[in-house]
């Protein structure tokens, strides 16, 4: 073996000397999220990027990245279609599981580590009555089943673009006999959501969803009975 040639072989390669434009892709490319694999998007079944743990100055540079492109998978409950409930207690169960997003505890604490870089530009959210989201968080496999609508989040130059899409709990598609009023609520819950959605974009500078956005969101699926 030649001089070079073994000078090669034991030759670190030093990612961090790389252009950042080529840096930043070899990130994205390493980091997980991509495709459409919902229990591995899901937050409730979230898993730590490996790449944001090699070092601090590599953690600093990834996780800007990895909310950015990261296809972030919430379960939401709601008690919309609870409201009518001749049970109080089931009434009043729902009512308190709603609207919430159900963080585990390390998973909360590394979005809010993360500081400024926890900007959220593309989410999914189920939208599920309450009580199906105690299991559906933790076997995010199951989500689809029991879900009033998915609702999609995606933040492109300062803008959100909102999609939903009917779920198979969703009043139109169910099959039992509706309570009055059931499917205005539903209606009428999904247009304050994205009143709310408005507000947050036309924010001063708005590049994407904060944790404190998130939870906005998530409240306005809990609806006061009138």
């Amino acid at each position: 073996m030649t001089d070079n040639s073994a000078m090669a072989a034991t030759s670190a390669f030093r990612l961090m000397d790389l252009p950042p434009e080529i840096r930043n892709r070899i990130f994205s490319y390493a980091l997980p999220g991509k495709g459409n694999n919902t229990l591995n998007r899901n937050v409730a079944n979230f898993r730590f990027p490996a790449l944001s743990r090699v070092s601090r100055e590599v953690r600093r540079q990834t996780l800007p990245i990895f909310f950015a492109e990261f296809d972030f998978v919430f379960n939401v409950g709601t008690n919309v279609t609870s409201l009518s409930d001749d049970n109080q207690e089931v009434a009043c169960h729902e009512t308190k599981l709603a609207g919430t997003l159900g963080f585990l505890p390390q998973v909360q604490r590394f979005i809010t580590d993360a500081g400024q870089a926890a900007v959220f530009r593309k989410v999914t959210v189920y939208v599920q009555k309450a009580s199906f989201t105690e299991y559906t968080r933790y076997t995010p496999d199951q989500t689809r089943c029991f879900t009033l609508f998915r609702l999609t989040l995606d933040v492109k130059y300062g803008h959100v673009r909102i999609e939903v899409l009917e779920g198979t709990e969703h009043p139109r598609n169910i099959k039992r006999k509706l309570e009055e009023g059931e499917l205005e609520a539903v209606d009428k819950m999904i247009e304050s959501v994205a009143a709310r959605l408005a507000e947050i974009e036309s924010r001063k500078d708005f590049k994407g969803l904060t944790l404190k956005d998130l939870r906005q969101i998530a409240k306005g699926f809990r609806v006061e009975n009138q």
